[in-house]
């Protein structure tokens, strides 16, 4: 991205304009990051949490869990890139999937039901192309926790839509367990996939079945 200053053009904006194409070592470094902001994400939830400031927790925890899901997405490019597969087609496919906000919140929980599968794989493919009522319900939490609203006849703000702290609490202690999960087992695979040899590559992502 351009920088002066304080003011960015946004990759979202750069993307739509030609670019090169990324490289192996852009896709592992978003990854990376995309996990160290997850990581500091948490950590302002935490003290938001701590200040009884339950709507901006909640925000924060489906950002940071967005995050980890562009982590995931960009350790998945970064392998297909290893194979040789990561052509102009699936570069705009992976761009598309970055950038898109409830994508990204299906692609987390599809991920934790692959780890621990409680439907086919087929019906858990079909919930991340089409969502379902759960993910609608996150990203509708996730905008009503900043933002002000009609409610009926009358209008409130975050902090009056979201009061229940053991409900806020939830959601922190799940955020907390991604980010952890994440940093054990998530992490060092962007060393891993570099060093695999291409038919580890090739396993991981058949056993994925198209998940990333």
């Amino acid at each position: 991205s351009r920088q002066t200053g304080w003011v960015r053009t946004p990759l979202n904006m750069i993307s739509r304009t030609k670019t090169k194409p990324l490289t192996l070592e852009q896709l592992l470094l978003v990854g990376v990051k995309s996990y160290v902001n997850a990581a500091e994400l948490l950590e302002d939830a935490e003290l938001l949490f701590a200040n009884e400031r339950w709507a901006r927790t909640l925000f924060l925890c489906c950002i940071a869990d967005e995050e980890l899901a562009k982590a995931l997405l960009s350790l998945s490019a970064a392998a297909r890139f290893r194979l040789g597969r990561f052509d102009a087609t699936q570069e705009k496919r992976y761009r598309s999937r970055f950038y898109d906000h409830k994508r990204k919140t299906r692609t987390l929980h599809a991920v934790q039901e692959f780890l621990i599968p409680k439907r086919t794989m087929k019906d858990i493919l079909h919930t991340l192309d089409v969502g379902d009522n759960d993910s609608l319900d996150i990203e509708r939490i996730k905008l009503s926790s900043l933002y002000a609203d009609f409610d009926g006849d009358g209008v409130l703000c975050p902090s009056q839509w979201f009061s229940d702290k053991s409900k806020v609490e939830i959601t922190l202690k799940s955020t907390r367990l991604h980010v952890q999960l994440f940093r054990n087992s998530g992490l060092p695979l962007f060393d891993a996939v570099t060093e695999c040899s291409l038919d580890q590559c090739q396993e991981w992502i058949e056993n994925l079945q198209g998940l990333l």
